[in-house]
C-alpha cells in the first residue's frame, strides 16, 4: 500500500545487496495520468494514481486498468485481493490474478467521505474517513471524522457482487476535519484534532489521550511507538510517543520549515527520516537530529532497506543514504524525473516510476 505496510513506517522488505542497480524491465504509462505510488506484492505490481489503479504482472505486462474513488489501494498477497474505494464511497474488493471485482461492500456515508485509511484483520474491517467539502462554500463546523469497525461475516457471504454478511458494530465520531490512522497486526492507532485513539480492530479503546494539537501524518514501529507531526499554535513538531500515550520526545522544526506531509519514515533501527520539497533529515532514536542533506532533485518520496539504507526518489536520480548520511546513486534516469517513492520486492529488486514508465531495478 502507499508507504509499504498499515504501519506507513515506509519499510521496504529486502536489503539493498549493491552498490548500484540496473534496468530489467521498464513499462510504458500514460504521462497524462501519472501514478502516485506503487504498489508490490506476491508477483502482482498495482500503481495508484489519482483516480486511476493499474494491475500489472511481475514481468511489467499490464493486466488492467480502472478507476477508484477517495482513497488508498491496498494489495493484499495472501487474500490474492486488492482493496480500494469506489467512486461512490464504498469498499471495492478485486482479484489480484485478473483485476476483475470480488465484491463491494457498503461502508458509513458512503461518497460524503473520504477513506483516509482502512485495514482488514481476518474477518474484521477498520475505516478511518473524514467528511469531505461536497459543496463549494462548506460551513468548517459542519465537518466530522469517524473510524467504524465491520465484522465481515464467517463465511462471508457475497450476492450478486454485494458484501450481504457485513455488519457494521462499532462507530466513533469527532466534530473535527480530519483523521490521521495507521495499524499494527492488532492495533489501531488514529489521531484528530487535540485527541490520540488506540484501540483494537473491534474499536475497544487502550487508550484516548487528550491535548491541545492538530495532529499531521502518523506512523508506527514494531512497538506500537506512533510517530506523529503535530502543529501546536504555529509550531510544528514531531512527538513520539509510546503505546500508553506517554510522548518519549519531541522534535521542533524551525519556524521556517517546509517539511513534507507524509508519515514519517522509521529505519529498523529506530531512526526516523522526513523530507522538504529537497532536502532529507535523519533523526536519531532519541529525536535528536543526526544529519540533514540535500537531495540533488526534487523528492517525490523516500523508503528504507532492511539494512537501514534510506532510499530516495529525486529528481532523475534514485538514491541510497546509509547511515551517516553518505550517498550515492543507484541509477541515474537521465532524462526523466521520478514521480513516486521506491517500492521493494521480498528479493531485492526496487520498482519505481516516472510519468511515463514503470522501471524494475535490479
Amino acid at each position: 500500500r502507499p508507504y509499504i505496510n498499515d504501519q506507513l513506517n515506509s519499510r521496504l522488505p529486502a536489503s539493498l545487496r549493491t552498490p548500484a542497480l540496473d534496468v530489467r524491465w521498464e513499462s510504458k504509462l500514460d504521462p497524462e495520468n501519472p501514478p502516485a505510488f506503487v504498489l508490490q506484492a506476491g508477483d502482482r505490481i498495482v500503481l495508484q494514481g489519482q483516480r486511476r489503479w493499474w494491475l500489472f504482472d511481475g514481468q511489467g505486462k499490464q493486466i488492467k486498468v480502472d478507476i477508484h474513488g477517495p482513497g488508498d489501494v491496498v494489495l493484499d498477497p495472501a487474500a490474492k485481493q486488492i482493496r480500494m474505494i469506489d467512486e461512490f464511497g464504498r469498499l471495492d474488493v478485486h482479484r489480484a490474478a485478473d483485476g476483475e471485482r470480488e465484491y463491494t461492500a457498503s461502508l458509513y456515508l458512503t461518497d460524503r467521505l473520504y477513506r483516509a485509511f482502512f485495514a482488514r484483520r481476518g474477518r474484521r474491517l477498520v475505516v478511518a474517513s473524514f467528511e469531505r467539502a461536497m459543496n463549494p462554500h462548506p460551513k468548517a463546523s459542519t465537518f466530522a471524522s469517524y473510524l467504524e469497525s465491520q465484522d465481515l461475516g464467517e463465511p462471508m457471504e457475497v450476492r450478486s457482487e454485494v458484501l450481504a454478511s457485513a455488519r457494521r458494530d462499532a462507530l466513533i465520531d469527532w466534530e473535527t476535519p480530519r483523521i490521521f490512522a495507521a495499524a499494527t497486526a492488532d492495533t489501531v492507532f488514529a489521531a484528530v484534532k487535540n485527541e490520540i485513539f488506540i484501540g483494537d480492530f473491534a474499536l475497544k479503546s487502550k487508550g484516548r489521550f487528550s491535548g491541545e494539537f492538530s495532529p499531521g501524518p502518523l506512523s508506527v514501529d514494531e512497538a506500537g511507538r506512533m510517530y506523529l507531526f503535530v502543529k501546536v499554535g504555529e509550531t510544528l513538531a514531531l512527538w513520539c510517543l509510546n503505546a500508553s500515550g506517554e510522548r518519549l520526545w519531541t522534535h521542533l522544526f524551525p519556524p521556517d520549515s517546509a517539511v513534507t506531509a507524509a508519515p514519517p519514515v522509521i529505519g529498523y533501527d529506530h531512526k526516523v527520516y522526513v523530507h522538504s520539497p529537497a532536502v532529507v533529515t535523519c533523526l536519531g532514536p532519541d529525536g535528536k537530529a543526526i544529519w540533514t542533506k540535500t537531495a540533488g532533485g526534487s523528492i517525490a518520496g523516500m523508503a528504507v532497506s532492511a539494512d537501514d539504507q534510506l532510499v530516495v526518489s529525486a529528481g532523475s536520480k534514485l538514491i541510497a543514504f546509509d547511515g551517516k548520511g553518505t550517498a550515492r546513486t543507484l541509477r541515474d534516469f537521465a532524462g526523466d524525473s521520478l514521480i513516486t517513492p521506491p517500492a521493494a520486492t521480498r528479493d531485492g529488486a526496487l520498482l519505481v516510476a516516472s510519468r511515463a514508465k514503470l522501471y524494475r531495478l535490479e
